[in-house]
């Protein structure tokens, strides 16, 4: 892991604990504690020293984890490769597993506006929704024809990208979709000539991606 405290001019190089496996996503609480997910040896580790070091929980169940968010730090969800969340609400000492409807792919992301309404998505053009702190989960996918990649929320609208031209865009948990039209061909810093690829990530900072 890559750790930088000035802006991003220099980075410092930080091994997590074990020497296998892959880092695929970094979520932090708080300026002090974080979580780490991702394959193998890395598949989900805290740290409470702003990243220093990184203690495994091993009692996760062992899959390949793709993102995850912390409510607090007794409440986290974590996403997998095969279709699942993966919930604790006592600190990582017990998981339990829902496997989600109408989905088959990989999930990518999962994000929660506050304790109770939660939203992920994943490959396949998937999209669910949660008001009752993930015991349930509603679908309702956008009109993307490629994976969805990542969430963000602000402003009282959840964005998702994974479209190739397009972001999209909610007000009501994600029952309707609104789309915004980002490719500009006159722009040189995008590539010409059609379709810059897909969105794997994105942040929202007011009217500004």
């Amino acid at each position: 892991i890559s750790k930088t405290t000035d802006g991003g001019n220099t980075w410092n190089y930080i091994q997590y604990s074990g020497t296998g496996g892959t880092v695929r996503s970094l979520f932090f609480l708080n300026a002090n504690t974080g979580y780490m997910t991702g394959s193998g040896t890395a598949r989900f580790s805290k740290t409470t020293d702003q990243g220093q070091t990184w203690i495994p929980n091993v009692n996760i169940p062992v899959n390949s984890y793709t993102n995850m968010y912390a409510i607090d730090e007794n409440n986290i969800f974590a996403v997998t490769s095969l279709n699942k969340i993966i919930k604790t609400s006592d600190a990582g000492a017990t998981w339990t597993t829902q496997t989600l409807l109408g989905n088959s792919a990989t999930l990518t992301d999962i994000i929660f506006k506050d304790a109770n309404t939660g939203y992920v998505c994943g490959n396949g053009n998937y999209f669910a929704y949660t008001t009752n702190a993930g015991s349930t989960w509603t679908q309702h996918n956008t009109s993307s024809n490629v994976g969805l990649q990542d969430l963000d929320f602000t402003g009282g609208v959840l964005y998702m990208a994974g479209n190739y031209n397009y972001v999209y865009k909610s007000s009501n948990n994600g029952v309707t979709w609104d789309s915004i039209y980002f490719h500009d061909a006159s722009n040189p810093n995008q590539p010409p000539g059609g379709a810059p690829g897909v969105i794997y990530g994105m942040s929202v900072n007011g009217s500004d991606f």
